[in-house]
């Protein structure tokens, strides 16, 4: 952004997003599991904020320590897991993914959005659809970051 800050131009178009969600549930009343790190965060926060009451999600979200929490205000029934890394380098252990392989999913509809670094998402993914047996129609799963800055 700041190499296009230094050749703007009065009259020049700027744009700014949101977090970027990809959020799209296949039915209303699916029951959710939401994971990611400091990166999904602020699309966690966003979508369990706009949750109605009656609705059901479970949200795990790996951070640095326990200072890092955050309230995640919702009309929703959330289940919350904070998980720590504590000296472990971010993109680098697979806490959240032990912690979906940990998760029990209740019967009916279902659907999974994650949002964090590529290799955590990608496992997380895969452990969905081919260990789970998990549609992908049913997952949306987005690569905010890439450890080492390899794209």
């Amino acid at each position: 952004a700041s190499a296009w800050a230094l050749r703007a131009q009065p009259g020049d178009h700027l744009a700014v997003w949101g977090p970027r969600m990809a959020y799209d549930p296949p039915t209303a009343d699916a029951s959710q599991l939401l994971v990611g790190d400091e990166t999904g965060l602020p699309a966690i926060g966003a979508i369990v904020e706009a949750l109605p009451a009656g609705s059901r999600a479970r949200v795990l979200v790996e951070v640095a320590n326990a200072a890092e929490r955050q309230a995640l205000p919702s009309a929703a029934d959330l289940a919350i897991t904070w998980l720590y890394r504590d000296g472990l380098p971010p993109g680098e252990n697979d806490l959240l993914l032990d912690a979906v392989r940990a998760t029990t999913f209740p019967d009916g509809p279902r659907y999974i959005w994650g949002g964090g670094e590529f290799r955590a998402m990608t496992a997380i993914k895969k452990y969905l659809q081919e260990e789970r047996g998990i549609d992908s129609g049913a997952i949306a799963i987005l690569n905010y970051w890439r450890q080492g800055g390899r794209h």
